[in-house]
């Protein structure tokens, strides 16, 4: 059985237009900043669904809309930010043409610390 939330695929007409719905999009960054602010005072393997919402003031129900688990959570934490990195190398090669690329400005990207898991 696929999720439909969380395409291994292309997505659909109808995962693009739940990307770009403004309640989702505030929601997943509730519940994002909810992670952000748990990781500071605990550790990840500690981290739990409930706590999640809690903080980010949802029902669990609604954090199973969005998410299958911390661990799917903290996946789509990673490929965004990985893109982000990616995106600025990117910029920094068309920018500096044959000067080379400092892989510091590359680094700027991501504005999330990655914790050790």
């Amino acid at each position: 059985m696929s999720d439909p939330i969380a395409p291994k695929g292309e997505p659909t007409a109808k995962d693009l237009r739940r990307s770009t719905d403004r309640r989702v999009v505030r929601t997943r960054k509730a519940i994002r900043e909810a992670f952000f602010k748990l990781m500071e005072n605990q550790d990840y393997h500690k981290i739990t669904i409930a706590s999640v919402a809690r903080e980010a003031d949802i029902d669990r129900k609604t954090f199973y809309l969005h998410y299958r688990s911390v661990s799917d959570l903290v996946d789509e934490v990673i490929r965004d930010e990985a893109q982000k990195i990616v995106a600025s190398c990117r910029e920094a090669l068309r920018s500096d043409g044959d000067k080379g690329l400092d892989v510091r400005s590359c680094s700027k990207a991501s504005a999330w610390p990655l914790p050790p898991i």
